[in-house]
């Protein structure tokens, strides 16, 4: 039996689309990095804020966790 389309090109898949999971696994892999160097930069910044109220308190009072 003949093929119906004859003259249709042989679809391939594109190089990006073989490539884009290759390259987009050691993101993901580097997420959590991230994000604990972020929490971290973070809690240095509540820290210093901490300790400016505790030299120089201001005339509201405010509860500091412990």
């Amino acid at each position: 039996m003949a093929d119906a389309l004859p003259n249709v090109p042989e679809r391939r898949p594109s190089t990006l689309a073989l490539l884009l999971p290759w390259l987009a696994a050691p993101l993901f892999c580097l997420l959590p990095i991230g994000g604990c160097a972020v929490a971290n930069s973070m809690q240095q910044g509540a820290t210093e804020i901490a300790r400016t109220v505790a030299t120089d308190p201001p005339l509201v009072a405010i509860m500091l966790p412990r």
